[in-house]
């Protein structure tokens, strides 16, 4: 009597590959579709990036959820006094609407009564000048992964009790 045995390894990994595409797809956009809710609405370019900047590499099995733009960081982590490192700036500073957002090679920084002076300056001189000693965190990805994380777990948990079946 013979045996003859038979290999479903290939069909059993590209089910399993299939399977974990398909999972990190569906986690990308719970995540960007949070991380966009999340995202103070004053930041429209910032909500688009997230969708258009986030993927999947299927080759690598991972999902990226991010910004493209300079400033994400920012608005995510906070500037200024309000930084979450606590590294940021100290004490006031100045901002004119229109100008880059890079960091000058020599910063200055003002008490308040001095960055409203200064502001009132500019804004004589028609320029839209604002003060600010920095920007509270937003976190919108970091909550958008605190507020969804259960839910993809329980999705991944259901996918692979599926895969057990195979």
């Amino acid at each position: 009597m013979s045996v003859k045995f038979e290999s479903n390894k290939i069909e059993v990994q590209k089910a399993l590959n299939d399977k974990a595409i398909g999972f990190l797809y569906d986690a990308k956009e719970v995540l960007v579709s949070q991380t966009v809710r999340n995202t103070p609405t004053k930041h429209g370019a910032l909500k688009r990036s997230f969708e258009q900047d986030s993927y999947v590499d299927e080759s690598n099995l991972t999902a990226y959820i991010g910004s493209s733009i300079k400033y994400s960081v920012w608005v995510e982590l906070g500037t200024g006094e309000y930084a979450l490192d606590g590294k940021g700036r100290k004490g006031y500073w100045i901002y004119v609407e229109g100008s880059t957002l890079e960091k000058s090679d020599t910063p200055k920084y003002y008490t308040l009564q001095e960055a409203k002076r200064i502001m009132a300056i500019l804004r004589n001189k028609g320029l839209e000048a604002f003060y600010t000693n920095g920007q509270k965190p937003q976190r919108m990805l970091y909550r958008a992964f605190i507020v969804k994380k259960n839910k993809i777990q329980e999705q991944a948990n259901k996918i692979y009790r599926e895969l057990n079946g195979i």
